[in-house]
């Protein structure tokens, strides 16, 4: 639920107040504030404090969206209530790869993705010889679009990527796909004039 709406404000690139949400460790670790969550008691949890709208409609989240419903609150305060402990629970993810990209030239990379089903996604590129990753970044797709997210189901986006100095002379581009509403079928990765549409896929445990 948090990967869905809250990415686009608090992921792994630019986390607004230092908050991270999309990954268990870094949602426990906090934020700017402090006590965002506090395990066994929601009423002292500040995350509560801003989904519901307490600090006022200008504070509530997530920002520029429609609020989360009663239920989706309730979820959230009933996993504070009873813990908010990680079950790593397994689910499927998808990939999209395409290899072999050139990177070693100066040029931009451009990277056009369409994905099918509403679905938190991560971009990375990655050394093809050594496994290290250059570059990652993550976000989400929802109907209907919000402020937060990347695009609605079936609509293209796309990111200009500039290779850095120490890359190597090509890379490979990788969609990962996870808490999808359904099998992301037709959905397509482009870069550098190479399009993919073969998923595979996966089981991932939560972030």
């Amino acid at each position: 639920m948090l990967a869905l709406h809250c990415a686009g404000c608090h992921g792994i690139s630019n986390p607004s107040s230092n908050l991270q949400v999309t990954r268990f460790a870094s949602l426990r670790a906090g934020g700017n504030i402090g006590d965002e969550i506090v395990p066994d008691h929601p009423e002292k949890s500040i995350l509560l404090d801003f989904v519901e709208g307490k600090r006022g409609p200008r504070q509530r989240m997530p920002q520029n969206s429609r609020p989360l419903s009663p239920a989706q609150i309730a979820w959230i305060r009933q996993w504070i209530q009873e813990g908010a402990r990680n079950d790593n629970a397994e689910g499927p993810c998808f990939d999209l790869q395409i290899t072999s990209v050139p990177a070693g030239n100066g040029e931009p990379i451009q990277v056009r993705s369409r994905i099918t089903v509403s679905a938190f996604i991560t971009l990375s590129l990655r050394d093809p010889h050594s496994g290290r990753v250059l570059f990652v970044d993550e976000g989400s797709i929802k109907s209907p679009k919000e402020a937060g997210n990347l695009a609605a189901p079936a609509e293209w986006f796309a990111r200009t990527l500039i290779p850095e100095q120490g890359w190597p002379s090509s890379v490979s581009v990788e969609m990962r796909i996870q808490y999808a509403a359904a099998v992301p079928s037709g959905s397509v990765l482009t870069a550098a004039r190479k399009t993919t549409s073969k998923l595979l896929r996966s089981v991932c445990q939560p972030l």
